[in-house]
């Protein structure tokens, strides 16, 4: 499980630095909102706003936050988020690219991903579905790189739950899941015709379970390993 990072006034971050960037801007937006210079226009208005840290945000300004559509470049990440802000939050339908070239696009609230969304990773993979503090945490769908494809329940960040797996060799699997494996009860359907159905461990048949093979014979009993012994 990643680390998150908790502000004064309740946001999550996924890093320190970001967390503490978000309490400097706050603090920096405060102090120039009652200063006679360099204040941020009160009422409705599109600017170009650059932050003693070297932050860039180009979008509109109400009350002296960012409010409504903006652009905001980090300049110590080199991440950017293009999207809605409310109240100097990123808040609605946004995009989030991190300088790694990791992309989450979808729902935001509290200045994180929270709801529906979209996010590609750099190593190819795609996953679609739900977020909850930046994390794939509920229902979704990962398209792994490797062609396999994961459907169903995922629990910070990773595929653990109830759920389908459809392998590219066209391999099938659905069950209980832990990381991306199966764990616990299952069945498998080998492409060739094999069927196993019992009880998994690692990815593996470990435990209680039935396995009937291309010409009908079955194996009935304890599995280790993948491995019928009885």
């Amino acid at each position: 499980m990643r680390d998150y990072y908790k502000t004064s006034d309740g946001k999550v971050f996924d890093s320190f630095q970001s967390a503490q960037a978000h309490q400097n801007i706050q603090a920096e937006l405060n102090a120039a909102s009652k200063s006679s210079s360099n204040k941020p226009p009160e009422s409705w208005s599109v600017t170009d706003y650059k932050f003693s840290n070297g932050d860039i945000y180009t979008g509109r300004i109400h009350k002296g936050y960012p409010w409504g559509e903006g652009i905001y470049k980090y300049k110590k990440s080199g991440d950017v988020y293009e999207g809605n802000f409310l109240d100097g939050e990123k808040h609605g339908k946004g995009k989030y690219t991190w300088a790694s070239g990791t992309v989450y696009e979808g729902d935001f609230t509290d200045s994180a991903p929270n709801g529906k969304g979209k996010k590609i990773f750099t190593n190819g993979n795609i996953y679609e579905g739900d977020f909850v503090n930046w994390e794939q945490t509920g229902k979704g769908k990962m398209t792994y790189a490797s062609g396999n494809i994961y459907v169903g329940d995922f629990v910070d960040g990773k595929a653990t739950g109830k759920g389908t797996m459809t392998y590219a060799n066209g391999d099938f699997c659905e069950g209980d899941f832990i990381d991306g494996k199966a764990n616990g009860k299952g069945k498998y359907i080998f492409k060739k015709g094999i069927i196993y159905e019992g009880d998994f461990a690692n990815g593996l048949p470990n435990g209680i379970g039935k396995r009937i093979a291309e010409d009908c014979t079955i194996q009935d009993g304890r599995f280790e390993n993948g491995k019928f012994v009885g």
